[in-house]
């Protein structure tokens, strides 16, 4: 996933806020943390190894914002799952209103 965008007039906070109540619970919020720190987003994976995707934060004038994606560091065991993984993350975040581009 390149990116994601938010249009709902929502700060990062509170959309993430919104993805860790949902990801509590299910299988995903097992492996994955995401929090905002120094304005960016941080994707953590754990499980076997860390894996890490961050997205650089534009905050649109209108409201909501895009986050792209600007580095990661993903473990020699993530890479046969990052897709899976991924994929679920994306689904996730889109179904909490979200744009994604792959």
């Amino acid at each position: 996933m390149k990116t994601f965008e938010v249009s709902e007039n929502l700060t990062v906070s509170q959309f993430l806020d919104r993805v860790k109540n949902a990801i509590s619970g299910r299988s995903l919020g097992d492996i994955v943390t995401i929090k905002e720190t120094d304005g960016k987003i941080l994707v953590t994976i754990q499980k076997l190894g860390t894996s890490e995707l961050r997205f650089q934060v534009q905050k649109k004038d209108a409201g909501g914002f895009l986050a792209t994606l600007d580095g990661e560091k993903i473990a020699f065991t993530h890479k046969p799952l990052r897709k899976e993984v991924e994929g679920k993350l994306q689904k996730l975040l889109e179904s909490l209103g979200a744009k994604t581009t792959a």
